[in-house]
């Protein structure tokens, strides 16, 4: 498996987009104005369920944020770990081709909420301390459809990074700025390659759900 340079990653590419529900499963489709990216990004044209994201840097505020990944163990076994340090930020220039994305994620937060489980989680060892202390995403290009909007980026540890897409979900405004949430799907192979001890990952099903949500505030 190749693991590109965790280096070798461009801003996000922005574009027209439809509104209605995410699929992330479409490749193909033809985008439409007046879209959710350009209410996102058009803080002329802020509705109370979208929020404009005006010019700046829009930093991801830890206390609403966390990354969530649900697979089964041993292949039947439904378990899920939760990532709670989250940091990050979105830059949105006026151009919005300009505009780039970037989380990353502390490994050492994983928990599953259960002391018992999380026992057992170190036991396995499952996260490798070799690949880093922190699990990173960076944006490479949003595609947008009538359907909906999506994101693809690199996901990369010390070790080196992988694509991820992911599935956007209208945003939502909140007390202290705005929230986004993204999912997806990862792979076995792509934990194995990435965080996981050598062996520790035969022990997850084939694939993880993925579920980021990130609280952002607005630039000062």
């Amino acid at each position: 498996m190749h693991v590109s340079n965790p280096e070798e990653i461009s801003g996000v590419r922005y574009s027209s987009c439809g509104t209605g529900g995410v699929d992330a499963g479409r490749t193909t489709g033809r985008a439409r104005d007046g879209s959710v990216i350009g209410m996102l990004l058009n803080p002329a044209a802020p509705t109370t369920s979208t929020p404009g994201l005006t010019s700046g840097r829009w930093a991801v505020r830890a206390a609403g944020s966390r990354l969530l990944l649900e697979t089964k163990a041993c292949g039947f076994v439904g378990v899920q770990g939760r990532f709670t340090s989250v940091a990050g930020h979105v830059d949105v220039a006026a151009d919005p081709q300009a505009s780039s994305i970037r989380i990353s994620v502390a490994t050492a937060s994983l928990t599953s909420g259960n002391a018992r489980r999380d026992a057992l989680l170190d036991a396995a060892g499952l996260i490798d301390p070799e690949a880093g202390p922190y699990l990173r995403f960076r944006s490479v290009a949003l595609r947008c459809f009538p359907s909906g909007w999506e994101v693809d980026g690199l996901l990369g540890t010390a070790r080196g990074a992988l694509p991820l897409r992911l599935a956007l979900a209208e945003p939502v405004a909140t007390e202290h700025g705005v929230r986004l949430r993204a999912s997806g799907t990862i792979a076995r192979s792509t934990i194995d390659a990435l965080i996981a001890r050598p062996g520790a990952a035969r022990l997850l099903g084939p694939s993880a759900t993925l579920d980021l949500t990130v609280e952002l505030t607005s630039p000062s």
